[in-house]
């Protein structure tokens, strides 16, 4: 049992609760589609849901990033996920349906930025690459919308959320196997006596870097227009006919290639040797995947290539912005860093979400996607601003 460490132990709870995750958050909008809610009731839940998880990461951003008080709020944050969807299939009243969806994405959003930060400091003990665990959760991902798509036929959504929910608990127990010893957090570069980078110990020394506005930026308008884009595009292909099986079914083909690019990945970088580059490749790559919504009329044709294009793109993103964000802003502000531009990118989300329905429902979901598309563009350009500050002198 010497080899199973805590980075071992995180493949596990990866899985388990990416698992989890894929077959509810995934089919959310369909639920309610299919509970008949109209179009700006739809708007409405899908809009709670980015703004309570901007509420929750501003809230768990004061938390820090002690190792072990993270793993303590991990075992909170993942069994209220199980408690405020395991009956979620069997609720049809909407202002149920808001406050558990409330609940939900206020502990959901900040639990996989904790859980990262916490991971990036049991890596740095073993020097192990952040990708070899990550996929593992991909691949969760991936078992969860094959798994959703084969048994749509003989379940229904209260059984499909309740197996959601309890892989969350799955994970909440598999959380108290871990070592709160097993971790390292060394602040100073040991390479080079006298320098130390710099990494801020508290939220205003982050807030006054103006590297940070501008990784807010991009991200935001990047990432988050691909998220709003992702939120509204299961309902368009369901508007073009695709049954919700299907929609799975394809689904599944954005993390297979996001999973295989993540190994690829590994390799890629030995040559490019940079996390910037592999953003800029991913962002590239979901542009491309506006332009086919834009372009491509057909259900079929259209959800495989967004499909596969989004997933190669994801795994460039996956595997870099962790990494990169610890490059420029130092392992110390990693957690929060990624509760603060996830935050404000969930409000971001919020707002779209309200304002969606009004585009796609009175002018055309192509406008929708060309909005979007402009968004990204912009946030793609502020990357090219994003760099690390120079090092300190320490007398």
């Amino acid at each position: 049992m010497k080899n199973f460490t805590n980075v071992t132990k995180f493949k596990f709870i990866y899985f388990l609760v990416f698992f989890g995750d894929s077959i509810f958050g995934n089919f959310l909008a369909l639920y309610l589609v299919n509970l008949q809610f109209s179009s700006y009731e739809k708007g409405t839940i899908l809009a709670i849901v980015p703004i309570a998880c901007f509420l929750g990461n501003l809230f768990f951003s004061y938390f820090g990033n002690d190792y072990k008080r993270n793993i303590i709020l991990l075992k909170i944050l993942s069994c209220t996920q199980f408690l405020s969807i395991f009956f979620f299939g069997y609720i049809s009243n909407i202002y149920v349906i808001a406050a558990l969806t409330f609940i939900f994405s206020f502990n959901n959003s900040s639990y996989f930025q904790i859980q990262d930060g916490t991971l990036s400091q049991s890596l740095r003990k073993y020097k192990k690459i952040y990708a070899t665990v990550r996929v593992f959760g991909s691949i969760g991902y991936l078992v969860g919308l094959l798994f959703s798509s084969f048994v749509f036929d003989f379940i229904n959504y209260k059984i499909l959320f309740m197996i959601s929910g309890i892989f969350f608990m799955l994970t909440f127990v598999f959380l108290f196997s871990l070592d709160l010893k097993d971790y390292i957090l060394d602040n100073f570069d040991s390479s080079n006596k006298g320098l130390h980078k710099i990494t801020s110990s508290s939220p205003k020394m982050l807030l006054k870097n103006k590297y940070f506005y501008f990784y807010l930026a991009c991200y935001v308008l990047l990432w988050g227009g691909t998220t709003l884009n992702w939120n509204i595009y299961p309902l368009y292909l369901n508007s073009l006919g695709l049954k919700d099986n299907e929609f799975a079914m394809f689904q599944g083909l954005t993390v297979i290639f996001e999973t295989i690019f993540m190994y690829l990945n590994i390799l890629i970088y030995k040559k490019v040797k940079s996390y910037k580059a592999f953003l800029f490749i991913a962002a590239i790559l979901k542009i491309t995947a506006i332009i086919f919504e834009v372009t491509i009329p057909s259900r079929y044709p259209l959800a495989i290539l967004c499909m596969v294009v989004n997933g190669v793109g994801s795994g460039f993103f996956v595997f870099s912005n962790v990494n990169f964000i610890n490059e420029v802003f130092g392992e110390k502000d990693l957690t929060r860093v990624l509760q603060y531009v996830v935050g404000i990118n969930n409000l971001f989300l919020g707002v779209g979400n309200i304002l969606a329905p009004i585009i796609y429902t009175n002018i055309s979901y192509q406008v929708f996607f060309l909005l979007v598309g402009f968004l990204e563009i912009l946030g793609t350009v502020c990357l090219i601003f994003v760099k690390k500050e120079k090092t300190l002198a320490i007398e």
